[in-house]
């Protein structure tokens, strides 16, 4: 085949695959380059993510509190993690649209003769060529800076997806904590009924009637029918909470502590400048209303300005022309024809007016959120020291004057059975209005964007 190609065309074929291989090494070099980035980070991070596993675990055993399990679910939760990829992903994406687009290769041939289909120093015209497109002025850089802006707004996402993995957290360990702490309200009724069962059996020996006996029976068998069923609950509780901090969901856990708040230390005005300021979805709103900014700059400029086209090419030496040769040429959009762009222009102004009303909805809701939680964990408050400071006190008092009577002989077995169920009524539903109360704290910093103050430990709980 050099015969019919001739010298010229060797030359030519061996440019061509000169070209062609360095190509092909300068993609395979980058590409090894970012494989190997890839993979040292992503050892990296596995790396960080064994490390103090056996600690949390030695924690996680011992006496647990709310923090303790909202911060274990959060570092184990992939939710954040994938706000946080997308935001890098959009990052990357921004610094390949500021760049120019691809050049484009270009090789014609023409005019070869069809009876001679191999004889290309015959033809018409081979060129080479490389082709540049030049975007609108200012374009690629407005779009460029509206991925960054939406790589700002998937980075509050992920503090979005973070305070709901709080919040879950939170309000799954008071569920736990809830059912730990009424079975231990009825633990304790059931030690003292078991007292008075033997009190009747002692009296009913000197003479005493069996209905006594027989009532404080039927009482523990009630007492050990709610003792089965909260048991049953205290293990889906500590089940559910597992399966959230991503272990086994038999794994053991710790007994939970409990929190008691005698109120929300913090104003009204105090939370809603906090949630302002520290709410995700504001910042999200603000990142999407900047990009759709940017993405109307960008628009304005293509429907202004025209898309140039540069090229220069090279005319090998065949047929008619002995001579190497080359040429230029150049040619450009028309967007004030026929409104495409024109149109995309007035969307993409539509589309930040809507941002504009979604960042002022956004304030609103923030409102409500607040004010409502805030409200709640108040009047919760409220009821939860009236139980805990009249209520309790009064329905044990009760019960105490009834116990003295019955030892006296003076009080029926009954009057006592009913008093006690009634301090027990009282200790579960103070137990129960400190739950709704601890879950009113959750929402309360779930609406804020923010932990409340530390408060003091109150010691008064529901222990008798």
């Amino acid at each position: 085949m050099s015969d019919v190609y001739g010298e010229k065309g060797q030359r030519l074929r061996v440019s061509a695959r000169g070209l062609l291989l360095g190509f092909v090494a300068f993609a395979v070099v980058q590409g090894q380059s970012r494989s190997a980035l890839a993979e040292a980070g992503e050892g990296a991070r596995s790396g960080s993510a064994r490390a103090g596993g056996a600690p949390r675990e030695l924690l996680l055993r011992g006496p647990l509190d709310r923090r303790l399990a909202e911060r274990t679910a959060l570092e184990q939760h992939p939710a954040v993690r994938v706000e946080l990829s997308r935001a890098l992903a959009l990052e990357r994406r921004a610094r390949s649209e500021s760049a120019l687009p691809p050049p484009e290769l270009m090789a014609e041939l023409w005019q070869v003769p069809l009876e001679r289909p191999y004889a290309v120093d015959d033809a018409g015209m081979l060129m080479l060529g490389l082709r540049q497109k030049l975007p609108a002025p200012g374009a690629r850089a407005a779009r460029a800076e509206a991925l960054r802006h939406e790589a700002r707004a998937r980075m509050a996402m992920a503090g979005s997806s973070a305070r709901d993995v709080r919040r879950e957290a939170g309000l799954t360990f008071v569920d736990y904590a809830e059912a730990f702490e009424l079975r231990k309200v009825t633990l304790e009724q059931q030690q003292l009924l078991g007292k008075l069962r033997a009190a009747a059996g002692a009296r009913q020996a000197g003479g005493g009637t069996l209905a006594d006996v027989a009532s404080a029976h039927a009482e523990l068998a009630l007492l050990e029918a709610e003792l089965a069923s909260q048991s049953a609950g205290v293990e889906a509780g500590r089940e559910r909470l597992n399966v959230l901090l991503r272990r086994d969901v038999s794994a053991p856990l710790g007994d939970p502590l409990w929190g008691a708040h005698a109120e929300a230390a913090i104003s009204s005005a105090a939370a809603l400048r906090t949630a302002r300021q520290q709410r995700p979805e504001q910042n999200v709103a603000r990142a999407e209303r900047d990009a759709r900014r940017a993405e109307l700059r960008a628009d304005e400029r293509e429907a202004s300005w025209p898309e140039f086209s540069l090229a220069g090419l090279y005319f090998a030496p065949v047929g008619a022309m002995p001579e190497h040769g080359y040429g230029v040429s150049a040619s450009m959009s028309l967007p004030w024809l026929w409104g495409a762009a024109r149109h995309k222009r007035d969307a993409e102004r539509a589309s930040l007016e809507a941002a504009e009303r979604a960042r002022q909805a956004v304030d609103l809701a923030i409102l409500r959120d607040v004010t409502s939680a805030l409200s709640k964990v108040r009047a919760l408050a409220a009821r939860s020291a009236v139980l805990h400071e009249r209520a309790l006190p009064a329905s044990l008092r009760a019960a105490d004057a009834v116990r003295v009577g019955y030892q006296s002989g003076r009080t029926e077995l009954a009057r006592i059975l009913e008093a006690e169920r009634r301090v027990l009524e009282v200790r579960t539903d103070l137990v129960r209005t400190r739950a709704e109360l601890e879950r009113a704290l959750v929402d309360l910093e779930w609406a804020m964007g923010a932990r409340l103050p530390p408060q003091t430990r109150d010691p008064r709980g529901a222990a008798r």
